[in-house]
């Protein structure tokens, strides 16, 4: 692992609603995070890619909140699904997985359900002792009570007493990793507006170091859709990771000059993403890329990221057409029959079914739909390399077969 340097984009701005600026996206990586990781040094950033991939890199890019702004306009939120001029995409499981670096086959692993978590399981989970912090009975920390114990480097001497490390410095080394998880995920993948860290990510921080054989894929995902869904409808805070969003779609908009190798490799696909796309010219503006989107056919887009290799990918559940994904905020449907040629498959025409019936919100009288995401999940059916096929820009129209 390298230590990143804070590209100079200048501080974090707030930016208030207006009818100029309706949406706002997680726009940069605060101060106090990028600190926070350089201070740690290789071998502790080695130990945080066990768990967290390639997800930290997200850090080094530059965010775009016009391109998200612009993608709401085409978003179905019943299908989870893009619709352009003759064709419809959305991020698939494979696609995010590959950028993060979660290459394990993805129906081998486990989804990663809820647990609600108490003032005093937060606490034991970072292993402070119990203080009174008003902002915890709303189900959210602050990142800078977070960086003032574990993100400073003087935080062990300040704060030795209020932390239950046996007055181990190495063993503050260990809780801190775990903290700096909690306080990254909550700010760069399932951000909060304000700042607002969901104490629920202690419990997910804990599955992903305690059992190896758990996905946060699905999560990621899940809460990605929910944030379209709710800014759609005019919320205008982005609560998912937006910076993945945004090198998903930039990445089928450029058209490279070769075709889709399907070579296994471990690069980081994020880190690299500047330079693959360096020739892009990238429209300025919401306006912009409004038009941009509205002029999309089918040929202008890259099917197929020249670098994904997945021989194996999710088209469906032997228990329902599509999947459910459980996110930090909710439950969303996935049906990646729509897009099978965004990864290298033969398209088909799938079978349709409502599914509004399966998104939920997460909330004390709404239970979970736990045990039948994980049934369907269960359930899922992959298709392997024989099923491959040419870009879909490399042949005159695209070849679609009837869903038996």
């Amino acid at each position: 692992m390298h230590n990143m340097v804070h590209p100079d984009r200048g501080k974090c701005q707030k930016r208030k609603r207006d009818s100029n600026i309706p949406l706002q996206v997680v726009d940069c990586t605060t101060l106090q995070l990028w600190a926070w990781w350089n201070d740690m040094g290789l071998i502790e950033q080695g130990i945080i890619f066990k768990y967290l991939g390639f997800l930290t890199r997200i850090m080094q890019v530059e965010p775009k909140r016009d391109v998200i702004e612009a993608l709401l306009s085409f978003s179905d939120p019943t299908n989870n699904i893009f619709h352009f001029s003759n064709f419809e995409m959305t991020p698939t499981l494979e696609e995010i997985a590959f950028f993060t670096g979660f290459r394990v086959r993805l129906h081998h692993q486990r989804l990663i359900a809820l647990r609600g978590i108490s003032i005093n399981k937060f606490f034991q989970h970072l292993n402070i002792c119990k203080v009174k912090e008003k902002s915890l009975d709303k189900g959210w920390i602050s990142l800078q009570f977070l960086y003032d114990r574990y993100g400073r480097e003087d935080g062990f001497k300040i704060f030795g007493r209020t932390l239950n490390n046996n007055g181990s410095f190495e063993t503050w080394k260990e809780h801190r990793r775990f903290a700096f998880m909690v306080a990254f995920l909550g700010t760069m993948v399932f951000p909060r507006r304000g700042g607002k860290i969901n104490i629920l990510l202690t419990g997910v921080v804990n599955v992903l170091i305690e059992k190896r054989n758990y996905t946060i894929v699905p999560m990621i995902l899940a809460d990605i859709y929910r944030a379209l869904t709710i800014c759609q409808k005019g919320k205008c805070f982005f609560e998912g990771c937006n910076i993945l969003l945004q090198l998903w779609i930039v990445e089928h908009l450029y058209q490279p000059p070769t075709v889709a190798r399907f070579i296994q490799d471990r690069s980081d696909y994020i880190t690299s993403h500047a330079k693959r796309v360096k020739k892009y010219r990238c429209p300025e503006r919401v306006n912009a890329w409004v038009e941009h989107f509205r002029s999309l056919t089918e040929d202008k887009i890259t099917w197929n990221y020249p670098w994904f290799p997945w021989v194996e990918v999710i088209h469906m559940s032997s228990v329902r057409h599509f999947l459910l994904l459980m996110g930090i905020r909710g439950v969303q449907p996935y049906v990646s029959l729509r897009v099978l040629r965004q990864l290298g498959k033969r398209q088909v025409l799938p079978i349709t079914e409502d599914m509004k019936d399966f998104v939920s919100e997460v909330g004390p009288k709404v239970p979970l739909h736990e045990g039948l995401a994980q049934k369907i999940w269960d359930g899922c059916l992959v298709m392997g390399i024989g099923t491959m096929v040419k870009e879909r820009h490399m042949i005159n129209s695209p070849e679609i077969l009837q869903l038996a």
